[in-house]
């Protein structure tokens, strides 16, 4: 009888010992089988030229650092009516003694800041000492009405932190005439906007409407390497600057590791009224709006 259990808790115990060793080989068969399936899973693959996971990583954050610039600044077509702000544009006129009053003159709606990260590779001594983020800040200057025209519509934003700077600006030269270019914009190696613009003419102005936003003139963008920019809209040949969606972005350079920036956006236009002056124009103003860059890796 004690012959006979020891032969079944040996059977038993040796029965235990294959399955253990089954299921190893099957767990290491089925590891290997999925890295060679799926290399890009895992910094352990087994075959040349896999990438890391670091050089995973990058390659998505380049393939979502895009900036697409929008076509309208409906409430409807963003997340929450939170998205938008809404600005009155006033003048301020003296009356009877020394006071003064404000008078609306016209709107601007500004959309809520747009910040991404923009990856860059590892410096050769491993520090890293700036970040990089796309800022973008769309904004739509509302018509005004009795045959008023916008001479001139000033876009400026002060960064609090003086360290942090406007790498480069869009778009990065003068627009001169009316312009169109891609709604999605890439950015070079160096941290620079990266794309082509392409002169109107004729009906080609209509053409692409789902691809290409227009750009029109005057367009001068100030404050590249400042911490304090603005984009400057000014009428061309005796022409008036046109209402609707305008565009702010920079890349921003930041000192590594900052989370936040405090910022000041600061808008004013000079507004032709022909009932008073075929000539002349008034100054109107927003007041300053503080607002804050999260900044998110």
């Amino acid at each position: 009888m004690k012959k006979r259990k020891f032969s079944l808790s040996f059977v038993k115990f040796l029965a235990s010992g294959v399955l253990f060793f089954v299921i190893i080989f099957e767990l290491k068969y089925f590891s290997y089988s999925s890295a060679i399936a799926k290399p890009n899973w895992t910094a352990d693959c087994p075959g040349p030229g896999c990438p890391s996971l670091n050089e995973i990583d990058q390659q998505r954050d380049l393939r979502q650092r895009d900036l697409r610039l929008l076509s309208t600044l409906k409430p409807q077509n963003v997340l929450n009516s939170l998205d938008i702000y809404s600005l009155d544009i006033y003048s301020t006129e003296l009356t009877l003694g020394t006071g003064t009053q404000r008078i609306r003159e016209g709107g601007i709606t500004i959309g809520k800041p747009r910040v991404q990260f923009l990856a860059s590779s590892k410096p050769l001594n491993g520090k890293i000492d700036w970040d990089y983020y796309s800022v973008y800040i769309p904004y739509s200057l509302q018509s005004l009405d009795g045959g008023r025209r916008y001479v001139l519509a000033v876009f400026k934003v002060t960064l609090k932190d003086p360290r942090s700077i406007a790498h480069d600006i869009f778009p990065p030269n003068s627009i001169k005439i009316a312009t169109k270019v891609r709604k999605i914009i890439s950015f070079t190696a160096d941290m620079k906007f990266n794309y082509t613009a392409v002169a109107l003419s004729g009906s080609t102005a209509t053409q692409d409407t789902n691809e290409y936003v227009v750009l029109t003139p005057i367009l001068t963008p100030l404050g590249k390497g400042e911490s304090q920019f603005s984009w400057e809209h000014k009428g061309l040949n005796g022409q008036y600057v046109l209402p609707g969606i305008k565009h702010a972005a920079i890349v921003l350079k930041a000192p590594h590791g900052l989370r936040r920036i405090m910022s000041d956006l600061d808008f004013r236009v000079n507004i032709h009224d022909p009932d008073f002056n075929s000539t002349s124009s008034s100054e109107s103003s927003i007041d300053s709006f503080p607002f804050t860059l999260e900044l998110i890796k």
